[in-house]
């Protein structure tokens, strides 16, 4: 399975997924804010999607899964998240009323409240 968070900013969801890693051994996190700078043709989008493919099924080899996190400005999470399908969960930090999140949670929810949603979806991989 695979998770990736969108929103907030990059402290915040570093710091959620380092939480939720240290709950979740079977997880490792991934940040991709660094792919949103380097992903501006096609042919560089197809590669980066190759290799989170790449590390997802490598780790689901291993009975591991991946947590990614990216900015919200990251016009690449849908992309990321079809190529993913059906084993991946879309979660925004933020408002967002677009529908195509699979979990919206608002910046006013605490960091245990937040770590909880996600415990669910980690523990049911």
């Amino acid at each position: 399975m695979v998770l990736l968070l969108d929103g907030a900013s990059a402290l915040v969801r570093s710091t959620i997924a380092l939480q939720a890693i240290k709950r979740n051994p079977a997880w490792q996190h991934l940040a991709l804010e660094s792919m949103q700078g380097a992903s501006g043709t096609p042919e560089e989008r197809a590669m980066h999607l190759r290799l989170i493919k790449q590390c997802a099924q490598e780790l689901a080899a291993q009975d591991m899964h991946l947590f990614f996190t990216l900015s919200a400005e990251s016009k690449q999470i849908h992309e990321i998240a079809a190529a993913l399908r059906p084993d991946c969960i879309t979660v925004h930090l933020g408002e967002k009323e677009d529908g195509t999140y699979d979990r919206i949670l608002p910046l006013s929810v605490t960091l245990p409240d937040v770590l909880t949603v996600l415990d669910a979806y980690m523990r049911d991989a």
